[in-house]
């Protein structure tokens, strides 16, 4: 019952750290559909990619977290209770990492020429 919630919760933190990774390292341009978006981060290339490189590690950490307690999630199916907290636990992990990276992206994208 919680392996389908899991293993979607699992698919987007892979996608969300392989997308700022991508765009970080300039791979993905700054777009409307794709990445850390706000006013600051689409100003240049520039800011799109410092904001990308600054929030990469949040967002990773956050996704990597997120991605242990998806996949525990998924070992503990058995165990309805604790594989829904767990699984609840990983979207904190991943919301954590996403404001900490959108936070310090913001922070690089002003500060970029």
């Amino acid at each position: 019952m919680t392996s389908l919630p899991a293993l979607l919760v699992a698919i987007v933190d892979v996608l969300s750290v392989v997308l700022v990774a991508l765009s970080a390292r300039g791979v993905i341009k700054h777009n409307a559909i794709a990445g850390i978006r706000t006013g600051l981060t689409r100003r240049s290339e520039a800011a799109w990619e410092n904001a990308h490189r600054a929030g990469l590690i949040p967002i990773s950490v956050g996704g990597a977290v997120s991605l242990a307690l998806a996949i525990a999630t998924i070992i503990m199916a058995r165990d309805v209770s604790a594989a829904w907290f767990l699984l609840g636990l990983a979207i904190v992990a991943l919301l954590a990492g996403s404001i900490w990276g959108i936070a310090r992206a913001r922070r690089a994208a002003a500060g970029t020429n």
